[in-house]
């Protein structure tokens, strides 16, 4: 049996999204932002109270790149995953966890200042110098893809970027 906890809007969308392209059986148990503070008994699952939390036959994972490689390798060959032997395989788990700490981390500072603190809390400049670190970490996708359509292997991981985006 599969469990996720996830969050709208928070990093357990990537494991939520891996399950569902994987065709896989799973239990969702959803909670309110942020999960720390509700329900408390969460904290019995993830001691942090931040999800993901992914449990399978007992094991747990909370790393939400980690657990999207782990159901790939686990539940494949999938196309959804590159293997060792791939030539692409440094280039997959390089760009696998490059959406974890070079953008997340801005997307997290823009949502908080610029959506999910009341306006007293709220910092119009903080949003706009992280929104354009985070556009210039993008562009760093964009220049990657070049004219293909995927990063590796023909398969993994299609990006849209806007050809021009302004603040």
């Amino acid at each position: 049996m599969i469990t996720l906890f996830h969050c709208m809007s928070a990093r357990s969308f990537r494991p939520l999204w891996t399950l569902e392209e994987l065709g896989l059986s799973y239990k969702l148990n959803t909670l309110s932002l942020p999960p720390r503070f509700h329900p408390r008994q969460y904290l019995n699952i993830n001691r942090i109270g931040m999800v993901p939390a992914l449990i399978i036959d007992k094991i747990l994972m909370t790393k939400s790149a980690a657990i999207c490689e782990y159901l790939a390798k686990l539940f494949g060959p999938t196309p959804l995953g590159v293997l060792p032997e791939d030539p692409d395989y440094a280039k997959y788990l390089n760009w696998l966890h490059y959406g974890e700490a070079p953008l997340t981390f801005l997307q997290t500072i823009v949502l908080r200042y610029g959506q999910f603190e009341e306006p007293p809390g709220r910092l119009p400049q903080a949003v706009q110098d992280y929104s354009r670190w985070f556009l210039g970490r993008l562009r760093a996708v964009g220049s990657a893809l070049g004219d293909r359509e995927y990063l590796c292997q023909n398969r993994f991981s299609r990006l849209l970027i806007p050809q021009r985006t302004t603040l």
